[in-house]
Formats: C-alpha cells, sequence, structure tokens
C-alpha cells in the first residue's frame, strides 16, 4: 500500500522549473480570453455585414430593388415598408434573422421549411401580389412533400403553411384524396398533441396552429 506525504510531494513537485511552466500556462490562457473576446467582437461585426448582404442579394436574385438608404432603414426596422419590394425585403430580413438564431437547433424538416415559407408571405399582400418566386417554391415544396409524407403528415402540412385559420373543408379541398375520417381523426389527434387548437363549433370550427 502506497503512503503519500502530502507536504513533501507538493514541495517537491513546486520546482523552479515547474513553477515557471505554470506561470507561463496561466499567461497564454489569459492571452487566449483576450484573443477569444476579440474574434467575438470581430464575429459580431462580419455576421451583421453578412447577414445585411444576404439579404441584398436575394433580394436582387427576385428582382426586387429600392434605394441604399431606404434598404438600410428597412434593414434596421426603422421604417414601414411602403410597396411590394420593400415588404419583400422585411420578408427576407426576418427569415434570415430567424435562421440565424435558430440554425443550431433547425432541422430541415417540411415543417420547418414551410415555416419559413409562411413567415414570408406574412409580409406580402394577401390580394394576389405574392411573388412568382414564392408560387414556385411552394408548389414544389408541396409535390415532394406529399409524394414521401403520410397521410397525417399530410394534413399536419397543410395547416402549418396555412394562413392563420383553417376549417377542415379547406383541408379536405387541399387534400382530396385523403377522406373526412381520415382528416378529422388527424386534427384530434393534433390538438392532443399540442400542435393546434380548434375554435368554434360546427360549420364554424377551424384550427388554428399553436405558435
Amino acid at each position: 500500500m502506497h503512503i503519500f506525504d502530502c507536504d513533501r510531494t507538493l514541495e517537491s513537485l513546486l520546482s523552479p522549473e515547474i513553477t515557471s511552466l505554470i506561470a507561463q500556462i496561466h499567461e497564454f490562457k489569459g492571452r487566449q480570453d483576450y484573443l477569444l473576446n476579440a474574434k467575438d467582437e470581430v464575429l459580431d461585426a462580419l455576421v451583421e455585414v453578412s447577414r445585411e448582404k444576404s439579404v441584398m442579394a436575394s433580394n436582387r436574385i427576385d428582382g426586387v430593388s429600392t434605394p441604399d438608404y431606404r434598404f438600410r432603414d428597412l434593414f434596421d426596422e426603422d421604417a414601414e415598408p411602403r410597396d411590394d419590394d420593400e415588404q419583400a425585403i422585411c420578408a427576407y430580413r426576418e427569415c434570415f434573422t430567424h435562421v440565424l438564431a435558430n440554425y443550431g437547433t433547425m432541422q430541415p424538416t417540411p415543417d420547418s421549411i414551410l415555416g419559413l415559407h409562411k413567415m414570408l408571405f406574412a409580409h406580402l399582400p394577401s390580394g394576389g401580389g405574392e411573388r412568382k418566386t414564392y408560387k414556385e417554391f411552394a408548389s414544389r415544396l408541396d409535390g415532394i412533400v406529399n409524394e414521401r409524407a403520410s397521410k397525417s403528415d399530410r394534413i399536419r402540412n397543410v395547416i402549418a403553411a396555412a394562413q392563420g385559420a383553417i376549417t377542415k373543408r379547406e383541408i379536405v379541398e387541399k387534400r382530396p384524396d385523403i377522406s373526412v375520417i381520415t382528416v378529422s381523426v388527424a386534427l384530434k389527434r393534433l390538438c392532443d398533441e399540442g400542435f393546434i387548437c380548434k375554435t368554434g363549433n360546427g360549420r364554424n370550427a377551424a384550427y388554428v396552429r399553436i405558435e
């Protein structure tokens, strides 16, 4: 059995050489913290620049144009959009900000993609002013999702993409290959899961996604 004399062991370890190495490690650790803090400031600045340039580039691809001073005001949320182009800028800004804040936990699922799509539409006029790019995206995504998803997931996706409340009849119209009974069962399960809540009764009944 080994017997340790802590006092003697400690004294033998605190040689000038080891003490010097400990001091150097402490010094380097302090420098590392300084560099990390300095890089954080640089990184924050780079992230902000990339966010602005990404939003600007995305809008140019979609044919959106606005004076630089108006873009800056809209990007910084210092102004309200005046037309469709400026509403599109706000939509891209919100989506990019959302992705940047949640990229660590976001998954490339139909729900998350349709959620971003819904965020885009929230900033666009409801009277047929949606841009062609968004319509094509919705159509293609809808086809991919419905080809692979179960009936329950397809119903969930319809609700996730809806703007506000949606009725059972509207869901059946969007998914005519799914029976009314199947839709009813799926809606009840989604209510039980806390994904949606029911408002109204009878013909006035509708379902709203719980954010």
